[in-house]
């Protein structure tokens, strides 16, 4: 009768085995491995990848804090406003947001080169009126006011 076997030997791939593994592994899933390669080259082009590689590596600690973080109610607050400017954004027309934002920008690089602005005296109705006679200026005070009633209109809807 034949002896019972005792001793099992694993079976070990041999060194040029595995590296054939790897290699037909690398070749199957080449665009992730090329994904991966541009997301690392880009994160330390940044100068980001040591802080992105510390928070992956305290990733319990980081993720804790960032929890304790969030439940709080100024932070829960935050999101749920940020949610709502989302939404408002998302409503305006793209056009209207481009124009707003170039005549803000506008009247910003004007407000800086104008020295009256940042004189501390007051403004008298004769010089208010002087200004007003500008028709950029009276546009702008027609909008301003055009936006008001839009706004007062919702306002007093909502009582």
């Amino acid at each position: 009768m034949a002896q019972p076997i005792t001793d099992i030997i694993p079976k070990t791939p041999s060194l040029e085995e595995q590296w054939d593994e790897l290699k037909s592994r690398l070749l199957a899933d080449q665009d992730s491995i090329e994904a991966l390669l541009r997301l690392v080259r880009a994160a330390r082009e940044a100068e980001i990848l040591p802080c992105l590689t510390g928070l992956l590596e305290q990733k319990n600690s980081v993720l804790t804090l960032l929890i304790q973080e969030m439940n709080q109610d100024g932070v829960k607050q935050a999101i749920n406003n940020l949610e709502q400017l989302a939404a408002l954004w998302g409503n305006i027309h793209q056009d209207t947001v481009h124009s707003m934002l170039g005549a803000v920008n506008q009247g910003l690089e004007r407000m800086g080169q104008n020295k009256e602005a940042d004189s501390a005296g007051g403004m008298g109705v004769v010089q208010l009126w002087r200004y007003l006679k500008n028709p950029d200026i009276a546009y702008g005070v027609k909008a301003l006011f055009t936006f008001l009633e839009g706004f007062g209109k919702s306002l007093a809807s909502q009582k």
